[in-house]
């Protein structure tokens, strides 16, 4: 017992990365569901929530035909009201569990001393957040799940055919379980299996010709085949989706996504190769540091080519060390680099007709290149075990690339953590707009007609930022505590806090709900000049019946359905100070004088 509790300490740098990373989590994040969420809010996710789906409602679009995750959006949807924290949180624990597996495959092969440096290490670089994008990305989760997949099926492939790292287990189970994992991988996200796949294929021809002795040849034409056979799977399956989209259209976004984008890159590498070359390296150097984080005039953009360029030749050069030493335990690292290789030559040829050379570089590709620079450290460290016996210029030629991505990962861990409140700052706003129905392009791609339909959709549905959060009978919304815009900011007179309005303002609330059919609401206030308020819950509900009652207004409102209030305008006539003090030296525009709401059931 104490034997393997011991063996388990070593796994402690996995939860404090995973600490460190929901932390992080925290500090930059806001509930709100943005960017390809609209188009699934917009269509896949309203007709399943309205009981009209179609075949087209149950995936998303070649290649990333997200099967899974679109089922687990909807639960989400329907029993949580949308709740993207939790996705976010999910990617985390996903991390962790890659992590764990890919350390618990490589401890045998160290020392005590070791595997607390190797297990720190390589939950360093996983948990890095490099990765920033689709971390704070509530469907990123389906991606990550996804490389575990492959983490798992690269393992397991090689430990079938190795004579010597075969278990019972992996003899009996492994064609179910690595084409199981590998089908539920290419229907989630294709572009994210497919490197794992072919770099395996790749692993299967170098370990044939260095490791002949010592596999297993009839396991490893299974492997092959079944290999040969998935990824045959994976291009008929995107292609026979993609050719339903083109005969059936989908009407709430575009479905044909392969076809519209592949040409145009292809035809680039032939037309113009130095910039096919600058974008692959470029994007190469995205695992390393988080592009977005600099200015486009930044020095530090002018050096990803460069920094692309030398990680490639770590990785050549690293490969080469394998092939020349033959060293069976380095297997699984050097799969990781060439998945890198692999699916960063994917990125490049469909997304160069973006006509964009940095766009590559972008933090949700490192999602899964993370992979290639995981392999060189693990692999060098598995050189320098030998550090009593090794020259000292080799033991340099060992530590060089380790700390080289140590180092630039270490500044983005840095960067991001610095970042993180102006992330959760933006995503504050993105919630702002789609409450306020406006720069709605900020959360889908410039798409306002797409991500309109979403908002339509959430509302009606209670979706995300428009779930039920705070009970509305006798809710009273002081102005010291309102927020929204048309609104100044807090003044004192000897009866307390005030705000003025401009005229035009709107108050956000938190999401206020009841089981009722009617409310009032009293709006506590005072005008220099003789007027009626009117007040608007929402975009457009708008009182039955209001009455003038002492220092303020009463509003009763009924509706057919029930209701989460998200926020309340105030309208009144607007006027300037000096029209009706000529010596006052105030500029601004004013409304009234707001103090305080209270919502109750009627």
């Amino acid at each position: 017992m104490f034997k393997s509790l011991k063996n388990k300490l070593y796994l402690l740098p996995i939860a404090f990365f995973l600490t460190i990373y929901l932390l992080w989590l925290f500090r930059a994040y806001y509930d709100v569901a943005y960017m390809d969420q609209m188009q699934f809010l917009a269509g896949n996710i309203k007709h399943m929530l309205e009981h009209n789906a179609t075949l087209n409602d149950y995936y998303y679009r070649s290649p990333f035909l997200i099967f899974i995750s679109n089922i687990l959006f909807f639960l989400n949807c329907k029993l949580l009201s949308y709740n993207t924290y939790l996705e976010n949180i999910v990617s985390g624990f996903i991390l962790a569990a890659i992590a764990y597996y890919y350390c618990k495959a490589h401890l045998n092969f160290f020392d005590k001393r070791a595997k607390l440096i190797f297990t720190f290490l390589a939950s360093f670089i996983i948990f890095c957040f490099t990765k920033w994008e689709l971390s704070l990305w509530s469907g990123g989760f389906s991606h990550y799940m996804v490389i575990w997949f492959g983490f798992v099926c690269v393992s397991i492939t090689h430990k079938y055919y190795f004579t010597e790292q075969n278990t019972p287990f992996i003899n009996k189970y492994y064609s179910p379980l690595y084409t199981g994992l590998a089908v539920l991988g290419i229907i989630e996200t294709t572009p994210y299996i497919l490197p794992f796949l072919a770099s395996i294929l790749i692993q299967l021809l170098i370990n044939y010709k260095v490791f002949r002795g010592k596999i297993d040849l009839k396991k490893w034409k299974t492997a092959l085949f079944l290999t040969i056979g998935l990824f045959v799977f994976s291009i008929l399956i995107n292609y026979i989706f993609e050719q339903y989209a083109i005969r059936n259209p989908y009407y709430d976004y575009g479905k044909v996504n392969m076809s519209s984008n592949l040409g145009g890159s292809i035809k680039k590498i032939f037309t113009d190769p130095i910039y096919f070359i600058k974008f692959y390296l470029i994007a190469n150097a995205g695992t390393l540091i988080a592009k977005d984080d600099y200015p486009a005039t930044s020095y530090m953009m002018d050096l990803l080519p460069v920094l692309g360029l030398i990680l490639f030749i770590i990785y050549g050069y690293t490969i080469y060390l394998f092939i020349k030493r033959k060293r069976p335990e380095g297997v699984f690292a050097i799969n990781m680099i060439i998945s890198t290789i692999i699916f960063y030559a994917t990125v490049t040829v469909g997304r160069m007709s973006f006509n964009d050379v940095f766009y590559g570089g972008s933090s949700r590709y490192s999602a899964l290149s993370f992979t290639g620079t995981l392999g060189v450290s693990t692999f060098f460290l598995l050189q320098m075990r030998q550090y009593k016996t090794i020259k000292i210029s080799q033991k340099i030629l060992c530590a060089l690339p380790v700390l080289f991505i140590f180092i630039f990962n270490l500044i983005t861990y840095k960067d991001e953590w610095r970042m993180a409140p102006y992330r959760k700052n933006s995503f504050m706003q993105m919630a702002d707009n789609m409450k306020l129905n406006e720069h709605l392009e900020t959360l889908m791609g410039n798409n306002n007609d797409i991500t309109s339909r979403a908002r339509t959709c959430m509302i009606r549905h209670k979706l995300n930022v428009f779930k039920p959060e705070t009970k509305l009978d006798n809710y009273i919304l002081t102005c010291d505590k309102a927020r929204g815009v048309g609104i100044y900011d807090v003044e004192q007179d000897q009866n307390g806090p005030l705000r003025w309005t401009n005229g035009n303002s709107i108050i956000f609330l938190p999401n206020l709900y009841t089981v009722q059919d009617t409310i009032k609401v009293k709006l506590k206030y005072y005008s220099p000049r003789a007027d009626n308020p009117q007040l608007i819950l929402n975009d457009n509900i708008t009182p039955y019946l209001a009455n003038k009652v002492g220092d303020g207004y009463e509003y009763f409102f009924a509706f057919d359905d029930q209701k989460v209030f998200f926020k309340a305008t105030i309208k009144n006539q607007p006027f300037k100070p000096q029209e009706l003090n000529s010596g006052s030296t105030d500029t601004r525009t004013l409304g009234l004088i707001f103090n305080y709401l209270t919502f109750s059931n009627k």
